[in-house]
């Protein structure tokens, strides 16, 4: 089935996007200082535990553990939230969540809000509807207040603002405040705080999400850097906190088992600088009266993942980012194109159920299916084949591409190219042989091929194929039956040694 319309139109966008991200030298530095050395610093942090394998293990069964008793853990979690004070929501998607969040910030009569970074947020596009409706939203994460101040995404689940250079920050930030501030990240840093401290002061409504939600205790678990999650928590009157059902865990000890695992993978450190436990609501609320504390628990495609077998340990991800800055193609491009809500591989499956089947499969062929993301993944999760399977149901609704249906028949294509060689060669060194290849198959005129020999490995096997025993199997792939049978003869020649 030839590619539909829609899936053409969505193959041309990505393309204009990689064209444009290659082009953006600027961009390709920033992710590339932002991501290097992240993965090996996480490695350093596991090396100085005690038994890394014992805590990886045990933060996949907890969360496994987590996701198979859900009903249950949620079902407890409102009971115990509710015995403290906290009004408890479930909502079955993000309209539902957009609307409810609304409703409070009216009730409470809210000119400001301060938000912390969430992730749930994202998802839901949140803060922009927030803003929509006539108030006003500071982000009081760093990163996130510099994609606001961008009118952007975040380009990362943990660093928002990877993506961007130093100068372009300084040049936001000036804009923003009117006055010239230093290409400095320090300086930058101390200038968004200094400019912070009167929001928080001033806000009606803070808003965060939530790393994890206990069920024993009904509360909920925040790691940040740079405390602003403790004071969005503690300091307005209403407070809303926006998560995801799969937050839920059993325990407490479930909750700072994958807290380790989750700062270990995501900072490459033991602990963040702030881990706050909030349940029932603040009594430092400015208003000096009892700070109101809403839970909204966000399903949003969450129970249908669940209930698919092939994609339900994605439920599993701790939002580390690990697999995004071990990723060659984010990388190279950042989330804004290898992303959706959720950016990087993991980003893949969860823009399936959290969105749609067609925002994922938009970004899904970046996936180069090198298996780095499972390798760095704290629980394990099988990313690659998870992304393999969006790719495919993608195929089934909306069809193949031409080159792909090409390149998945490819030996028959070096079979017929080695039996007309040197034809095939002459051919396929012509520009114009080249740029009609581009235009019919969607092979690019500028990738290179190798040469072909009809002179084939095989058929020198059967000439002086040894009479004696053979302790190798060698099974020689078509580049070194038909394009360099030199390396074949070789492989043969060592083993006979």
């Amino acid at each position: 089935m030839n590619l539909d319309k829609t899936a053409t139109r969505a193959h041309k966008r990505l393309l204009e996007k990689v064209r444009v991200g290659l082009e953006n030298a600027e961009q390709r530095a920033a992710l590339y200082t932002g991501t290097e050395g992240r993965t090996e610093g996480a490695e350093k942090a596991y090396a100085s535990i005690h038994d890394k394998e014992a805590l990886l293990s045990d933060a996949r069964r907890i969360k496994q553990e987590a996701i198979e008793r859900l009903d249950e853990n949620l079902e407890n979690f409102i009971q115990t939230a509710e015995s403290s004070g906290v009004r408890v929501h479930v909502a079955a998607d993000g309209a539902s969540v957009v609307q409810l969040v609304l409703s409070i910030i009216r009730e409470a009569g809210a000119k400001l809000v301060v938000k912390s970074k969430s992730m749930t947020g994202e998802e839901l596009d949140l803060r922009q509807h927030i803003e929509n409706a006539g108030v006003r939203v500071v982000e009081t994460d760093l990163g996130e207040r510099i994609v606001q101040l961008a009118n952007q995404r975040p380009a990362h689940m943990i660093a928002p603002a990877i993506h961007m250079s130093v100068r372009q920050v300084t040049q936001l930030f000036s804009k923003n405040l009117g006055k010239y501030v230093p290409p400095d990240p320090e300086r930058i840093t101390t200038i968004a705080r200094e400019s912070l401290r009167q929001d928080f002061l001033d806000a009606d409504v803070g808003i965060t999400g939530a790393n994890f939600a206990i069920a024993e205790s009904g509360a909920i678990v925040l790691v940040t850097n740079e405390g602003n999650g403790r004071l969005v928590t503690s300091l307005p009157r209403v407070t809303i906190a926006v998560f995801g059902a799969e937050k839920i865990v059993s325990r407490m000890q479930d909750a700072f088992t994958l807290l380790e695992a989750l700062v270990l993978s995501g900072v490459g450190r033991r602990i963040t600088s702030y881990v706050t436990i909030t349940r029932g609501g603040s009594k430092l609320a400015t208003t000096g009266l009892p700070q109101q504390q809403h839970f909204v628990i966000l399903d949003n495609g969450r129970s249908t993942m669940r209930r698919d077998s092939a994609f339900r340990e994605a439920l599993y991800c701790l939002r580390c980012g690990a697999c995004n800055d071990v990723c060659p193609t984010f990388r190279m491009f950042g989330g804004h194109i290898f992303g959706h809500a959720y950016t990087g591989p993991i980003g893949v499956p969860w823009t399936e159920y959290t969105s749609t089947l067609d925002d994922a499969g938009e970004f899904a062929p970046l996936c180069i299916s090198c298996g780095l993301c499972q390798h760095v993944c704290p629980v394990s999760i099988d990313i690659p084949i998870l992304i393999a399977k969006v790719k495919e149901r993608y195929t089934e609704t909306h069809g193949q591409h031409s080159i792909n249906r090409t390149l998945s028949n490819y030996e028959s294509f070096v079979k017929f190219a080695s039996m007309i060689a040197p034809v095939s060669n002459f051919m396929l060194e012509r520009a114009l042989f080249r740029i009609i290849l581009q235009k019919t198959l969607g092979l690019d005129a500028r990738r290179p091929f190798p040469r072909f020999t009809r002179h084939t490995f095989k058929k020198w096997f059967q000439l002086h194929e040894s009479s004696g025993s053979r302790s190798v199997a060698y099974f020689v792939d078509t580049y070194a039956d038909m394009c360099e049978p030199e390396i074949g003869k070789a492989v043969v020649g060592a083993s006979r040694t």
